[in-house]
Formats: C-alpha cells, sequence, structure tokens
C-alpha cells in the first residue's frame, strides 16, 4: 500500500503542488504528468512508510496510482495518482503515527504526539513529542523525547525519567 503525505493540502518535500483531495467519501481528481518519470526528479512521488516522510501537522492519504517505475526504498514515482481517503488517527496508529490512547511498540519506530501512551519493548525506537510518554521496560531501542514528552525507563532502579516532567506536589 502506498500513500501521499500533505501539509495544507500541498507536497512539501521537495514540491508545493496544490492536490485534489477527497471530499464526502469521494476520491480526489486523477493528477497526471507526461514525459519520462524519474525517481525524485519527475512524476509524482509516494510512499509505503508515511513516518519518515512525516510532520506533526501532516495528513496522509490513501492513493490509487498507474504506470509506476519499480519502488526504490520507501517510495516509488508515478505518473497518475488521486487521493482516495484521508487517514483518521485509527489508521495513522497501525502506522505507528500515534496522537492519542495507549499503544504498545515491540518493533520498528514510532512517533508519539500530543497524549499518546506508548510502552516500548525490545529494539524498537520511539520519538515522542508534545506531551506524549514513552514507558520503556526489556527495551534496547532508542527514545528521542523534545518539546514536553516524558521517557520513564523502567529498565533501572529506579526508574529514570528523562524530559519535562513536572512531577505532583
Amino acid at each position: 500500500m502506498y500513500y501521499k503525505v500533505l501539509l495544507d493540502g500541498k507536497s512539501f518535500h521537495g514540491g508545493e503542488f496544490e492536490w485534489s483531495l477527497p471530499k464526502n467519501g469521494k476520491p480526489g481528481k486523477w493528477h497526471s504528468v507526461v514525459g519520462d518519470l524519474r525517481m525524485c526528479l519527475h512524476g509524482f512521488h509516494l510512499t509505503d512508510n508515511p513516518q519518515k516522510w512525516w510532520n506533526r501537522d501532516a495528513k496522509c492519504y490513501e492513493v490509487e496510482y498507474k504506470d509506476a517505475l519499480q519502488p526504490n526504498e520507501d517510495k516509488i514515482c508515478v505518473r497518475k495518482v488521486r487521493l482516495v481517503k484521508e487517514l483518521t488517527h485509527d489508521d495513522l496508529a497501525k502506522l505507528q503515527i500515534f496522537y492519542s490512547g495507549e499503544h504498545v511498540v515491540t518493533e520498528g519506530t514510532a512517533l508519539a504526539y500530543n497524549s499518546s501512551t506508548v510502552k516500548a519493548y525490545n529494539s524498537s525506537t520511539v520519538k515522542a513529542y508534545d506531551s506524549s510518554t514513552v514507558n520503556s521496560r526489556f527495551h534496547t531501542g532508542n527514545v528521542t523525547v523534545s518539546h514536553n514528552a516524558i521517557h520513564i525507563n523502567r529498565d533501572t532502579t529506579p526508574p529514570t525519567i528523562k524530559g519535562n516532567y513536572q512531577g505532583g506536589k
């Protein structure tokens, strides 16, 4: 499955193309290019890994596409594409992009925003922002916190806390 990550309805990694967005359950209009497709140079670029291209305020869309070059790492270059559906927070959570709720991550990379809580295990990597919380246990991966995010490492005795923890009085 491939996706398009946009900011304010526009491309924001190597272009500013304004997309026709899905409305009322109907896909956006088809967009196309003419000429030879060239990865990173000419064509519409889609990804199977939205996290790599993510921005806190981004939106992610399922797409339909036609006439594609062979995939290159996490992206593909296509001639014709339309946005089918904007992903919900539940859809994003399946891609390990969290905006709310409690989640468990045992592998791969996860992004945590807002008030989400992530329990990190094994060799997973979690990047936490806003007021999200990461609890790690039996964890050999990485946790990065910024803004008001908190990392509680339960593999130490006593547990250590990293981030802007504002403990109760």
